[in-house]
């Protein structure tokens, strides 16, 4: 019979451990730059005598590991206090390092060549950052958090930014945490139940929109597939301040258009506590029953970890076909 386990530790004033939750829920995600927590425990809960309430406060960091006894108790979650309830019971809301990034701000900035790999250097060096090389041509910024100018260039450009392990990453879809762990999940062993539904990527009915401001102050644009003028698609709007032309955006958006216009699965996958798995890991389907799934490799998108009476259950989300 496997045994949970969970252990939490938020550090003030003072250091505060306990391994009681009524329950601990944590969403990441490489498509999400704030990665979140959130534990709910009971308010008679004591430590040293006193309410947990008495020694937390927003701002603390929080680290979170949970898992099975006699197996490996993995950290799922650090980061920071966010709020606190005055509920009963206790729900305790918390940030990953994207909190400390909401509250420094970018004062005024200009560039006429946005670099990801200066900004990041800049802005957040006491991180290990991996960044893309893309440059973003003109760029100024004024009065915004870090994390703002984060959430406004991942809507923009094709780029991701999102931690991991205390990592800071902006890359683009294909470039995301490679290589990863590779892991099997079996129908009928490890996996509870699914509602996945396989996607080809020449039905997905997806386009881009590559725009650019040209020196003249000129805006430029191409959408591919033509027909998407006409609706009925899901339309990604990218600007490439590289591109001169239209010509030159034909060029970018097709090649966009061929990254995203692939094989995925839609839906998510409920398993249990183990095998452990994070986004931007593989995961290969072993499916004796659905044998167009069986031997499919997916990149992980998202993750969401449930802990508590219930069990450990891993909700997991996948995204593009892996060949």
């Amino acid at each position: 019979m496997l045994v949970l386990e969970c252990h939490i530790e938020i550090s003030g004033t003072k250091i505060v451990k306990f391994d009681y939750v009524t329950e601990i829920a944590v969403k990441s995600s490489i498509n999400s730059f704030t990665g979140t927590a959130k534990i709910t425990v009971p308010r008679k809960l004591r430590f040293e005598g006193k309410s947990l309430s008495d020694y937390i406060n927003i701002g603390d960091s929080v680290k979170i590991s949970m898992g099975y006894k006699k197996h490996t108790i993995q950290t799922v979650f650090e980061g920071y206090i966010k709020s606190i309830s005055s509920t009963t019971p206790i729900v305790i809301e918390c940030e990953d390092e994207a909190y400390k990034l909401k509250l420094k701000r970018v004062d005024n900035e200009y560039t006429d060549n946005f670099s990801l790999n200066y900004f990041a250097k800049k802005y957040c060096g006491e991180y290990t950052s991996v960044m893309s090389d893309l440059e973003l041509g003109v760029m100024r910024i004024w009065n915004k958090s870090i994390a703002e100018v984060f959430e406004y260039l991942a809507s923009k450009y094709p780029v991701h930014f999102f931690f991991r392990e205390g990592k800071l990453y902006g890359e683009s879809y294909d470039d995301i945490l490679t290589p990863q762990n590779t892991i099997t999940l079996t129908y009928g062993s490890n996996i509870i139940s699914d509602t996945l539904q396989y996607l080809e990527g020449d039905k997905v009915k997806v386009a881009v929109k590559a725009k650019v401001m040209t020196s003249g102050n000129k805006m430029l644009e191409y959408v591919t597939p033509g027909e998407a003028k006409s609706g009925g698609y899901d339309v990604k709007t990218f600007y490439y301040p590289s591109a001169k032309s239209v010509s030159d955006l034909k060029a970018l958006a097709e090649k966009q258009l061929a990254g995203m216009r692939v094989n995925s699965m839609k839906g998510s996958i409920t398993t249990f506590g183990i095998p452990f798995v994070r986004p931007g890991d593989t995961v290969v389907l072993s499916d004796s029953v659905n044998i167009e799934r069986d031997g499919k490799k997916f990149r992980i998108d998202a993750i969401e970890y449930k802990f508590g009476k219930g069990g450990y259950r891993q909700t997991i989300y996948p995204g593009k076909e892996i060949q």
